[in-house]
């Protein structure tokens, strides 16, 4: 209910959003580097999901700061942020199991 822009890494350069949509384009290249260990079309899914939180993310406007300040704006940040966690979600349901891993209670914990 009420946002703390302040709270975003790297807010006072004003980078957050730059560095979030590198972020994603980033691990987007490391989701394709282990598709190859998965069946066609879920490799296709999986990138399909790294493509659309780009482009979400791509989308949001910025400064940060400011974007998250206005609730008129902050639904495209946080459309972004549920892109994110869309993909994310699709990458441990897909490619852990592909490459016999498994998501530690630790990954999650929020620390």
């Amino acid at each position: 209910d009420r946002p703390r822009p302040r709270l975003a890494e790297a807010w006072r350069s004003g980078r957050s959003l730059r560095n979030a949509r590198l972020s994603v384009g980033a691990l987007r290249r490391l989701a394709a580097c282990f598709a190859p260990a998965l069946p066609e079309a879920d490799a296709a899914d999986l990138d399909a999901a790294w493509v659309r939180a780009q482009a979400v993310a791509d989308r949001a406007p910025g400064p940060l700061v400011e974007t998250v300040r206005d609730p008129g704006t902050r639904f495209a940040v946080e459309a972004a942020q549920q892109a994110l966690i869309d993909a994310r979600e699709r990458t441990e349901r897909l490619l852990a199991p592909a490459l016999d891993l498994s998501v530690s209670f630790n990954a999650l914990d929020g620390d």
